[in-house]
């Protein structure tokens, strides 16, 4: 005989139950915080996560995005404390808002704007989505503007000129100092293909 697993209480969670019918992250909270859900606790100074959100935000008439003033990551993304745990304010105003389990998924700005918290200005989606919209809209650092690039515009181009010429690939690889795999595809144009060279 086979037993059939329970999944979680919570709607829309379909973890396997553990325990008082909850999965484990759910247990986890209600164990910590006397709620499952994380959004909904109270922090040491008795304020809802809502109340601390809107406490420490103004909304711009402008933009009509919901700046966060508290404390900000190198990015300018919104960060608060809750319980000594540190979290980012945008991913809890969403979470909060839609009531939405985020775990895994990233949270993205329609308004382009780190800072802001307004729910209606925020999306769910992947890492996948996120790096392909920032590639959209053109924030996606490219060649030597990126602080790992070894090479420059000017070498670049010196080696499509020097490919163009029917210099030998490994001759080329050593005088830069690269793997002939990271040359083919600079020659097949897979990567620095916005740098223009007229041959």
């Amino acid at each position: 005989m086979t037993s059939i697993k329970k999944s979680c209480k919570e709607h829309e969670c379909f973890n396997n139950a553990d325990a008082l019918g909850w999965c484990k992250k759910h247990y986890k909270n209600f164990r910590r915080h006397g709620n499952p859900y994380p959004t909904q606790i109270r922090s040491r100074t008795g304020s809802t996560i809502k109340e601390k959100l809107l406490a420490k935000s103004k909304i711009n008439v402008d933009t009509g995005c919901i700046e966060w003033l508290g404390s900000k990551s190198a990015g300018g993304y919104g960060k608060l404390t809750v319980n000594n745990k540190t979290i980012s304010a945008h991913r809890t105003a969403f979470e909060d808002y839609y009531g939405t389990n985020i775990v895994g998924k990233v949270i993205m700005h329609n308004c382009d704007n780190p800072s802001c918290i307004n729910p209606i200005h925020l999306k769910i989606g992947t890492v996948k989505d996120n790096i392909e919209d920032k590639v959209l809209k053109g924030r996606q650092l490219r060649g030597e503007d990126c602080h790992q690039s070894r090479l420059t515009f000017s070498i670049i181009k010196d080696i499509l000129l020097l490919h163009s010429h029917k210099i030998s690939s490994d001759l080329i690889a050593k005088k830069y100092n690269i793997k002939l795999g990271h040359l083919s595809k600079i020659v097949n144009r897979k990567i620095w293909k916005h740098v223009e060279v007229v041959l």
